[in-house]
């Protein structure tokens, strides 16, 4: 299973990394066999797991347990078994996704999994790709992959084309929650409760989805990308002056060859470096911290809140979903059995097959709006949804498809139009 930078960079954006990182499961002979073949067909070789040079400059270098570094042809790889924040390995395989890296497929950590591993280890590189993987951002295309399939399980099969995309009533509650419950594994517990819940709700009855009191609203937290987006601003700032003073280290070593004076040019740079590092550090940690606090109140939140949450997204969906049945009905009855205000506006249904199916998709379109709300005007609604807007749209170009218009053609004339106050009924109500 694909970890480390690699997978950050499947997940957020790509980032440079020196290294190729495998997360394998322990205790796994059969695994262990495969994990030497593909070592083997690699020409893999052991390496120290200790930065190039660190002992002679006198920098202590405490490597993670439960790694092994291999040269391969490919570069180097890092084997991962058991790292800190990762839950059991089957736990990490069944969230894991597949993805194509580098013209190949992979099986990559949750994003999920990897901000714990990331959270766990709070290394400066990892507090940095933390800030990318918190983004809301770089999580939107999945978000809208997701919404597209909420939008999905709210139409019919056999629904008509006028009736237009469904919306989800609760779309913008899922979107944050998603976005807020990220650095958890809450967010997929939530998925899976809906999911769940959505099928107990469509094997109920009408009379029985009727006497479901609907739980109230409740406040979402704060997410944590701005938090996140501060620690990795001290990480960087760490990263960088770490570099400087590492340089300032690798110049003190040839102190004998330098003169008294730059010789103590040398230490007073070093003592400013380093006190620079342990600050920025300082503020990372402390960063560090407030995201654990934050994730934490995330997960309490969830804990405390997630059957109320879960009815009511679900309630308001199943709803939705069986009035929008209902419209569809009405709608594709509409042809057949035109209101009045249907006929008003396109006259009788025509005999010819090609002029009735331009009169068919004129009186579902009319029939589609005029159900949700009232009979089509001349002029778009005024202070309405974007629904409705698209709804008026799309009766009134099928309408003008077959010669007739919405409205009184004439102010002098009888208007073709019911008054406002025959309205369908609500869809949603």
């Amino acid at each position: 299973m694909l970890v480390g930078g690699l997978a950050v960079g499947l997940w957020a954006h790509p980032r440079a990394t020196k290294d190729t990182d495998i997360l394998v499961p322990t205790n796994d002979r059969d695994n262990d066999g495969r994990l030497g073949e593909a070592l083997g067909e690699l020409d893999a070789s052991p390496l120290p797991l200790e930065a190039p040079g660190a002992r002679a400059l006198g920098i202590h270098w405490a490597p993670m347990e439960g790694v092994e570094r291999f040269q391969t042809v490919a570069g180097t790889l890092d084997v991962l078994r058991d790292p800190d924040g990762a839950a059991p390995y089957p736990q990490l395989r069944a969230r894991a996704q597949t993805m194509e890296a580098f013209g190949a497929r992979a099986v990559v950590v949750g994003r999920e999994d990897l901000i714990a591993m990331k959270l766990a280890a709070s290394r400066l590189q990892d507090l940095i790709d933390l800030d990318a993987l918190l983004d809301p951002a770089n999580s939107e295309p999945e978000r809208v992959a997701l919404r597209a399939q909420d939008r999905k399980l709210l139409s019919g099969v056999d629904e008509p084309e006028e009736l237009g995309d469904p919306v989800d009533p609760v779309e913008h509650l899922v979107d944050e929650l998603r976005r807020r419950l990220t650095p958890t594994q809450a967010r997929g517990e939530m998925e899976r409760r809906l999911r769940a819940r959505a099928r107990e709700l469509q094997e109920l009855t009408d009379d029985q989805l009727h006497e479901l009191a609907l739980p109230a609203a409740v406040p979402v937290p704060e997410a944590l990308a701005r938090t996140a987006a501060q620690v990795a601003a001290a990480a960087s700032g760490a990263d960088a002056a770490e570099e400087h003073e590492f340089a300032l280290v690798r110049e003190r070593a040839d102190l004998g060859r330098l003169a008294r004076r730059d010789k103590r040019n040398v230490e007073d740079q070093l003592a400013q470096a380093s006190a620079q590092v342990e600050r920025l550090r300082s503020d990372a940690e402390l960063g560090v911290e407030r995201l654990r606090a934050g994730t934490a109140e995330i997960e309490r939140f969830y804990n405390q809140h997630s059957p109320a949450l879960t009815e009511r997204i679900a309630l308001l969906r199943e709803r939705y979903r069986r009035h929008r049945a209902e419209l569809a009905q009405r709608v594709l009855a509409a042809p057949a059995s035109p209101a009045s205000y249907i006929t008003q506006t396109l006259g009788q249904r025509p005999s010819k097959p090609s002029q009735r199916a331009l009169w068919d998709r004129a009186a579902r379109a009319i029939e589609a709006y005029a159900s949700r709300h009232e009979p089509p005007h001349a002029r778009p609604p005024v202070g309405r949804d974007r629904e409705t807007r698209a709804a008026w749209q799309r009766a009134l170009r099928a309408t003008h498809e077959t010669g007739a218009k919405l409205g009184p053609a004439d102010p002098t004339q009888p208007a073709k139009l019911s008054p406002p106050s025959r309205r369908g009924p609500r869809l949603g109500r």
